[in-house]
């Protein structure tokens, strides 16, 4: 199963729960990234990856962004 959500690949960021709630987002996704955009960027956009994919890719970008 796939799971969208708005994403800055820019930035490494994803777009907080409000932002997933405007672009139709799934905000679960949110809780796995330590930070979040609060704002639209010109560079965001609607990701579909699966659980494991999310888990990866926060992964990553938490890791990145110490």
């Amino acid at each position: 199963m796939k799971i969208r959500a708005l994403v800055d690949p820019r930035q490494k960021l994803v777009g907080c729960v409000i932002l997933q709630a405007l672009y139709g987002g799934d905000r679960l996704v949110v809780s796995q990234f330590n930070d979040w955009l609060t704002a639209p960027s010109p560079t965001m956009g609607m990701v579909e990856l699966t659980t494991e994919e999310w888990s990866t890719l926060a992964d990553e970008w938490n890791n990145r962004r110490k």
